[in-house]
């Protein structure tokens, strides 16, 4: 099997089950554990998201709104680097960002991140998310021709989730790769500190209004010329033909991540078996019904403002 620490610091494929849940295991690196403690202030702003909920279209979104359109930089992930793991990508959060109010991605749960600051929390299909993650990470670190999506969906999302850490049942991995613990986190967080959440297929249905809930949330006073400029900027079509700004590249890595690939709304219907399906769908029922009282994500999505 491959060595666990080269697999993160090199990004090779898992070709099996065993090594992909070994990658999952792997505590955070010391600069990460540095990262998330950096000093944060009432006027920053985090993007939390699940992995391919959304993460890019926010961080363009808000550096839009506060930075006026601009346009120059290189990647995204320079001016709104994500906190625990920017580094991989030779980046220091902690560096002066060009624009304020302060803007940084992360995939922690309000139980790991920074506090005091402000948070927009994006949620997504559980089903949309495993099929977009799976063919993300397809690219760099695992083998799609050796691990199936059925395999890779029972190492994360079907494994017992809400088991308690360090407990013989506790799931896979830090809290990154987990689905039902990051959502119900940032759900509950909602008590506990200003936390915008909105729904990645609410955005896609009507992108303006978000927009401008966003700005707001940012407190940015932002015109209807700003807005328009900010959905438009954050349009699918407009980030495909910028896609080299929103890919990543890693550092002592050749080539780019690509990360704005369809942004499709119930993709997963026409990859994901029926039975999957159905056990994504009682996953939820177990996991999540009984907190929000929500029998699905259609559900539950269909309740926010």
């Amino acid at each position: 099997m491959t060595d666990n620490r080269s697999l993160r610091s090199l990004n090779l494929p898992a070709r099996d089950a065993e090594t992909f849940k070994a990658y999952l295991h792997l505590p955070f690196e010391p600069i990460a554990l540095e990262m998330m403690h950096i000093p944060v202030g009432a006027d920053d702003v985090f993007v939390a998201t699940f992995p391919k909920s959304g993460t890019t279209w926010m961080q363009q979104i808000c550096h839009g709104l506060r930075s006026g359109g601009d346009m120059t930089f290189k990647q995204v992930s320079w001016v709104v680097p994500w906190l625990e793991r920017g580094h991989i990508f030779g980046i220091d959060s902690r560096l002066a960002q060009p624009y304020a109010p302060r803007v940084f991605k992360t995939h922690l749960p309000y139980a790991q991140i920074n506090k005091g600051a402000r948070y927009i929390h994006v949620m997504r299909d559980p089903k949309d998310a495993l099929v977009s993650f799976y063919g993300f990470l397809s690219h760099r670190l695992i083998d799609p021709t050796a691990l199936s999506i059925e395999t890779f969906a029972e190492c994360w999302l079907l494994a017992d989730q809400l088991a308690e850490q360090n407990d013989p049942d506790a799931p896979f991995g830090p809290y990154l790769y987990n689905y039902w613990r990051h959502l119900l986190d940032w759900w509950a967080a909602r008590a506990q500190a200003p936390v915008l959440t909105l729904a990645y297929e609410h955005l896609r249905r009507d992108l303006a209004p978000q927009v401008a809930r966003i700005a707001d949330f940012m407190g940015i006073s932002a015109d209807a010329t700003l807005l328009e400029l900010a959905a438009h900027q954050a349009g699918f079509d407009f980030m495909v033909a910028h896609q080299e700004q929103f890919s990543d590249e890693i550092v002592g890595i050749p080539g780019r991540l690509l990360k704005v690939v369809s942004g499709k709304v119930g993709g997963h219907k026409q990859l994901l078996s029926p039975p999957l399906v159905a056990r994504i769908d009682a996953a939820w029922q177990r996991y999540v019904t009984p907190i929000t009282g929500a029998s699905s994500y259609e559900a539950f999505i269909a309740a926010l403002p």
